[in-house]
């Protein structure tokens, strides 16, 4: 019984970890602190979407370097989702 008790908490704690650890990380992406205002993640998000996409037409020429902006657009979409989602809820 108590074996099972334990490795609940455990699992439950590691999936927790991972999730502000996966949390972390998409701040990180969008270049913000996890204290910061909706106002201050939608500023980021801009301005980072912007500079990709003027890096994605720098870089029209050479396929590699293309594919790595529109990977790291994508990157950048999926934290803004999940950060937006999250705002509030893990303070």
């Amino acid at each position: 019984m108590l074996k099972d008790i334990f490795l609940r908490l455990f699992y439950r704690s590691g999936a927790e970890s991972q999730k502000k650890s996966l949390l972390a990380e998409y701040y990180k992406i969008l270049g913000v602190r996890p204290d910061a205002s909706l106002d201050v993640i939608n500023k980021a998000y801009a301005d980072q979407s912007k500079k990709l996409a003027e890096d994605l037409e720098m870089f029209s020429y050479d396929t590699r370097l293309k594919q790595r902006a529109e990977e790291m657009i994508g990157e950048l979409e999926e934290a803004y989702q999940y950060v937006t989602g999250n705002v509030g809820q893990d303070r």
